[in-house]
């Protein structure tokens, strides 16, 4: 029996290629942001988030090269960016909050404490795991900005767009670098963008809206490319969780948590148009969590 050539799943594989797309696609977030928390940012403030932006490209294109410089890099970046939005958070106590359990965790990924990260996902094919990074990192930015209240809302959309951008970017590159082994899955992703496209292209003048189509785009890259190459055998990424009891208890008490605070987050299940508001929606999902888990 003809044993699989994995000379080439070997060539490509590069350490923290999901941190390396992630990265890329959170380089315009900066921008946005500071044009989110302080409306007309002061010169110092916009050319902060420019270097910051800077930093998080240079360090998505170090870290598969120089794995410590590039984590060093991006722990760097993530610090500033959290620094530079701080002042503007000190009025949103939910953002805040958010924003630092966000960067806190970020970082211990980054570094892997405590065993976070799968072995076999700290190591992978770049293509495939760098679309999945920044598939990720743009659905977690709309997811973001989708539950918060807006300034300025064409900066926003601007700088959303662009991570989706990344993200359709590298998928293609994936199309093209390892797409000949998976021709199906290849052909379905290409007709995802060109769907999301002439989506996109039909909702121009309906604000956030627009936005769907590249949501749409990287919930389809996520499903469609796959994880891994058919050579590679690994244990699977849920081992970190599954081998683990306490972390299985606190993964599905969190993740819990989160689907109920994004469900109540949403204007339609409240009586209010403004909705109930981030940080009491997060208060009511883990209290009814905890009193479930209680009852059971």
């Amino acid at each position: 029996m003809k044993r699989p050539d994995t000379t080439r799943t070997r060539l490509q594989a590069r350490p923290h290629p999901v941190s390396s797309g992630t990265f890329l696609a959170l380089a315009s977030a900066p921008f946005a942001l500071v044009h989110w928390l302080y409306g007309e940012p002061g010169m110092l403030a916009t050319i902060a988030s420019i270097v910051v932006g800077v930093g998080f490209l240079a360090a998505g294109w170090i870290i598969v090269r120089a794995p410590k410089a590039g984590r060093l890099l991006g722990t760097g970046s993530l610090v500033a960016l959290f620094a530079v939005e701080a002042p503007g958070l000190v009025r949103l106590p939910e953002i805040a909050l958010l924003s630092l359990v966000g960067v806190t965790f970020a970082i211990a990924a980054l570094w892997n404490v405590g065993g976070l990260v799968a072995p076999r996902a700290a190591r992978r094919s770049l293509p495939e795991a760098q679309t999945h990074g920044a598939a990720l990192a743009s659905i977690a930015l709309w997811l973001v900005a989708s539950l918060v209240s807006r300034k300025e809302p064409n900066v926003e959309l601007a700088g959303i767009s662009v991570s989706f951008i990344v993200t359709a970017a590298l998928a293609i590159r994936w199309v093209i670098r390892g797409g000949h082994a998976h021709r199906v899955r290849s052909l379905l992703l290409l007709l995802g963008l060109a769907f999301a496209l002439v989506f996109t292209w039909e909702l121009r003048l309906h604000g956030w809206l627009l936005l769907l189509g590249g949501v749409g785009f990287s919930v389809a890259a996520l499903f469609l490319v796959p994880r891994q190459g058919r050579e590679v055998r690994g244990p699977s990424d849920w081992s970190v969780l599954l081998d683990h009891p306490e972390r299985l208890l606190v993964g599905t008490f969190a993740t819990l948590a989160t689907l109920g605070m994004l469900v109540l987050a949403l204007p339609r299940c409240s009586t209010s148009a403004e909705g109930v508001g981030l940080m009491d929606a997060a208060f009511t999902a883990v209290s009814a969590v905890c009193v479930t888990g209680l009852a059971v």
